[in-house]
């Protein structure tokens, strides 16, 4: 406990609150620039156990804002999993770093999340989200919503029956149309640094069962120096925190090709998830191009594009101009 002594001192926390902490389960949701501000302050802060989840590997465009990768994680191509799980692990031995290299589904979430505490949102997707908050209210776990771009962020807790949840806020899916994301707008550190705090912070005071959980929503703007405490009401007719209707859950939303945000990838979802064999794709690409397996992935670089791929059949396509060309070079050398 002596690694502690600076956080249980206070009396917010105190030693059976840190006891608690330890004995806690929380699922980090994305490790990217709030991902790795949230996993590096609850690993720090002595959360027993973290379940880290993010299906893509570290790049150089990343070490502007992810705290937590360096130089080296991007010439040794591995999943952010991967290199937060190393990172962590020598911040603190003393905890359990759960890796799950996916993208989380309505296939596999139970099997994810399964014993969580609670979930913090460092996505940049609102299918997940909307995922998320049914899962949450289905399973009565508490989640934090969390987002970033530019020099705007905001944040809000969600409890089931006692806050209203994502939906009341946002009634459906955003149209992509137009749509800001961190390749287009740009995302200031400072900022992803700022909400990631807010999330972990709201975080700790939900496990600790805390009476200061934050009601409704925060929106910041740190560069027009805008501060906003949002009051948010129950909605009438939502479909998940009034209705049950947990449509997410069934697969709505569920994109098989989505563009990546700040990566210009294209991801794609097998129909069903597959067993593949890697080695034996190694060996059948090798002579159609450059061709590198890792205990992770598989890399295949022809045509002036790399395609990564993962062992149950996702892949991530690099330099396709559209949907339409990440798919057609994923089923010419993968099939769909």
């Amino acid at each position: 406990m002596k690694r502690y002594s600076r956080q249980y001192i206070m009396p917010e926390i105190g030693t059976k609150g840190q006891e608690k902490l330890l004995n806690s389960k929380v699922a980090v949701v994305g490790l990217g620039a709030l991902g790795t501000v949230i996993a590096n302050n609850l690993a720090r802060a002595g959360i027993g156990h973290l379940v880290l989840i993010d299906r893509d590997f570290v790049e150089l465009s990343n070490l502007q804002r992810q705290i937590i990768f360096t130089e080296q994680d991007v010439l040794d191509r591995i999943p952010k999993v991967a290199a937060a799980k190393r990172f962590l692990a020598q911040v603190n031995q003393e905890i359990e770093l759960t890796e799950v290299i996916d993208d989380l589904n309505h296939q596999n979430i139970y099997n994810i999340l399964d014993g969580v505490d609670l979930i913090i949102d460092a996505t940049d997707n609102f299918e997940i989200r909307f995922l998320l908050n049914d899962f949450s209210h289905e399973q009565n776990i508490p989640w934090i919503y969390g987002a970033a771009i530019g020099t705007t962020g905001m944040m809000m807790p969600v409890i089931p029956n006692k806050t209203p949840c994502l939906r009341c806020v946002i009634e459906d899916l955003p149209s992509a149309d137009g749509k800001p994301t961190c390749e287009t707008a740009g995302v200031l550190s400072a900022t992803t640094g700022i909400i990631g705090n807010y999330e972990t912070v709201e975080g700790l005071k939900i496990l600790l069962q805390s009476n200061y959980v934050k009601q409704g929503l925060i929106s910041i703007d740190l560069w027009y120096n805008s501060y906003n405490n949002i009051d948010i009401s129950r909605r009438s007719g939502c479909p998940t925190c009034e209705l049950s209707d947990y449509e997410f859950l069934r697969g709505k939303g569920r994109s098989e090709i989505t563009t990546m945000c700040g990566e210009g990838s294209v991801q794609i979802f097998p129909r069903i998830e597959m067993g593949l064999n890697l080695k034996k794709i190694k060996d059948t690409l090798a002579p159609l191009g450059e061709v590198r397996l890792t205990p992770f992935n598989l890399s295949f670089k022809t045509e002036g594009k790399e395609l990564v791929l993962f062992k149950n059949g996702r892949a991530m396509v690099k330099n396709a101009e559209s949907q339409q060309e990440a798919k057609a070079f994923y089923t010419r050398y993968i099939g769909y």
